[in-house]
């Protein structure tokens, strides 16, 4: 009952190796540190184009950088990005 897949569907998130050899959904925390690192690729260069500010709004979405074509609203304390419309 506290196990991770009693808190997710780990056939639909592509980070459910995290979860791999863990009993309680919980213990996952302590491997999140290592994980991020050998992981997660950097992307703040790319972002900030030479320049030591990021200057304008940008929306990280799917592995890609979008500067343009969208708008931010916070509803009911939900944070929606609509893109093209």
């Amino acid at each position: 009952m506290l196990k991770p897949e009693d808190f997710f569907d780990l056939s639909q998130t592509r980070f459910n190796n995290l979860f791999d050899n863990t009993e309680y959904v919980w213990d996952t925390l302590k491997k999140l540190k290592k994980y991020i690192v050998e992981n997660i690729k950097p992307n703040v260069s790319s972002l900030r184009k030479g320049e030591i500010f990021i200057n304008k709004t940008l929306v990280l979405y799917d592995d890609k950088i979008i500067e343009s074509g969208f708008d931010i609203s916070i509803l009911k304390k939900k944070l929606i990005i609509k893109k093209d419309g």
